[in-house]
């Protein structure tokens, strides 16, 4: 006021029209002052009614007698309005990570309520399940039931257990005879039957397909016990088990054109010096004896023949046509007593269509049959265009089928391949893989002092001769031309057969 009192006074030249401006202005000031303080105690008046009606709700929750006051006010149409500092603290509340907030923990039984944390922070139940606990104790038979099935449980595993591997071993077993990997079926199949005694149920589709393996892969003196042992001469005369009656009608046969064999031509069996017409008229003798009588097999008679044959070295061409005679009086029946030496002759003829034509036939009963592949390989060892890829190919075919019980005879084959290609570290390291693991011939002797001179390993090459020397042998002719430059690794490997 004193202020406008001095304005007033100061002298002035401005118009009339300014000093009414003044005034009015004046006027507003003295009304927006009055409003003002109008609504000053008005909010003030608000504020003590709010004091006297008691505690927040959050002093009551925590018991505190000290209770913390809020100031709220309202505007004329009864809106709250907050202090911005108190706006500012809640906002950093709300912020605050989870884990410094208090966490509200859920029952365990009932999955509803909030657990009871008077008997703890950690205990997992609410008070009305514990209620339900208290007024429900466990019943002492519901723990005897417990204890039983527990029990059970225990002694189901031990029960359940001979079971398990029995499955998974029959299990093995019929997919390797579905796949005809017959060499590991019968290997799995008599795994299981031997591990059962007399009062065990035995799978009688173990049985049969465990003897139809044996017969194909030419073991019937095994499947002879089999029968034996598992189907009763009265099930054979049922027209379901026929079948077995004549499989142990031809071991009986075979067994007895064996015998007949060895006692005709004994020296070529023992593989010693022989008369090569002599033994051959022995044979024949049989054979027409044999026509009239029909005591032994033809087809064995005519195997045998052909082993006179093998024994003489006669040329391929002959074997081959002996063993295809075989297969013409065999009539299919017992296909490994030929199929394998018509590979391997025609293998050494360099007779690829041949070779592939049995080749394929063979692996129709039995795909795990390893001297198939060391022979069809050959084949393409022998030929007119020796193929060495193709001899790791099929090398690669038989380890793919390669079964538990055989000897890898076709790391050898690699061995060979690898040498035709020139690659003579890797030929000789499947060369030593071979003579590690596997049943050695003479000719395997001479193939490992060739993979050592290939590869410039005199100290091997030493101990090879070393070895063969005291068993009274020596490193074949041709290792040695080879050695001596007479002979090319190419002539050695392809040459008369490949007979190193």
């Amino acid at each position: 006021m004193d202020e406008n009192e001095n304005k007033k006074s100061q002298p002035s030249d401005a118009p009339d029209e300014v000093d009414s401006l003044d005034k009015e202005l004046e006027d507003l000031r003295d009304l927006f002052q009055k409003q003002l303080d109008e609504e000053t105690a008005k909010m003030l008046s608000e504020e003590n009614a709010g004091e006297e009606t008691g505690e927040k709700e959050e002093a009551e929750a925590s018991g505190d007698s000290d209770a913390a006051e809020n100031e709220e006010y309202t505007d004329e149409n009864g809106l709250l309005i907050q202090p911005l500092d108190e706006i500012e603290a809640s906002s950093e509340e709300e912020s605050e990570p989870d884990g410094k907030q208090a966490e509200v923990r859920i029952c365990e039984c009932c999955g509803e309520n909030p657990c009871d944390t008077s008997f703890g922070e950690d205990y997992p139940y609410c008070s009305e399940c514990r209620a339900l606990m208290k007024a429900n104790p466990i019943n002492p038979c519901g723990i005897l039931a417990f204890v039983i099935m527990v029990a059970v449980c225990v002694a189901s595993m031990f029960v359940a257990a001979p079971l398990v591997d029995d499955y998974d071993t029959l299990l093995s077993a019929q997919t390797a005879y579905s796949e005809k990997k017959l060499t590991d079926a019968v290997t799995y199949y008599q795994t299981y039957l031997t591990s059962k005694t007399e009062d065990d149920i035995v799978s009688m589709t173990a049985v049969r397909n465990t003897i139809n393996a044996m017969t194909v892969l030419g073991y019937y003196g095994d499947a002879d016990s089999l029968i034996e042992t598992y189907i009763s001469e009265s099930k054979m005369k049922l027209p379901k088990y026929k079948k077995y009656a004549d499989i142990r009608e031809e071991y009986t046969l075979l067994s007895g054109t064996s015998d007949v064999i060895n006692k005709t031509i004994p020296e070529v069996l023992e593989g010693g010096e022989f008369d090569y017409d002599i033994a051959v008229k022995k044979v024949d003798k049989l054979i027409k004896e044999n026509k009239t009588s029909q005591k032994y097999s033809e087809a064995f008679l005519e195997y045998a023949k052909f082993i006179v044959m093998l024994a003489h070295k006669d040329d391929n061409a002959a074997q081959i046509a002996q063993l295809k005679k075989i297969e013409e009086v065999d009539g299919g029946k017992h296909p490994w007593i030929y199929i394998t030496y018509i590979i391997s002759a025609a293998a050494k003829e360099g007779d690829i269509e041949t070779a592939t034509e049995y080749f394929n036939k063979a692996l129709e009963f039995n795909t795990q049959e390893i001297a198939l592949y060391v022979s069809y390989a050959d084949a393409y060892r022998f030929c007119e265009k020796p193929d060495a890829d193709k001899m790791l190919e099929i090398a690669q075919q038989a380890a793919s089928v390669y079964p538990q019980n055989a000897y890898p005879t076709f790391y050898r084959t690699y061995a060979l391949a690898y040498l035709l290609k020139g690659d003579t570290e890797k030929a000789m390291t499947n060369m030593e893989n071979y003579m590690q693991n596997c049943q050695t011939s003479l000719a395997d002797m001479n193939r490992y002092a060739l993979c050592a001179l290939c590869t410039k390993d005199e100290e091997t090459y030493s101990n090879v001769e070393s070895m063969l020397k005291a068993q009274g042998y020596s490193i074949g002719k041709t290792v040695q031309q080879y050695k001596k430059g007479k002979l090319t690794l190419k002539q050695v490997l392809t040459d008369n057969g490949g007979d190193i």
